[in-house]
């Protein structure tokens, strides 16, 4: 069958694209995946620990920029912060609207 969308080609390539796009959104999106998410964050973090200790800090300007994996908590401290900060400004402070908020309440 041919249809104007590319997404919805006969192309097996493109079936498994969606496949796997399909399974991280569902990796990423579903409740019961959430140990499993912050055990990969964590091996995530402690992996770039563990590289940060290896990097000499020759040129440092503050005295916590020597302390081993600074910069790598300090990375992950500072996204937890702005993935918080985003929720609380968009939930509590009326940032985030419903999902019709654009839709014509006026249509006849």
């Amino acid at each position: 069958m041919k249809t104007d969308n590319p997404l919805e080609t006969d192309n097996p390539m493109n079936t498994e694209r969606q496949t796997a796009s399909q399974r991280l959104a569902d990796f990423i999106g579903s409740p019961e995946y959430t140990h499993r998410r912050w055990q990969i964050f964590i091996a995530v973090l402690l992996v770039s620990a563990i590289f940060d200790l290896f990097i000499t800090s020759d040129h440092t300007v503050f005295f916590w920029e020597i302390l081993p994996v600074w910069n790598a908590g300090y990375g992950f401290i500072s996204c937890l912060l702005i993935i918080f900060v985003s929720k609380f400004l968009g939930h509590t402070c009326g940032l985030m609207q419903k999902e019709d908020y654009y839709d014509d309440k006026d249509v006849k």
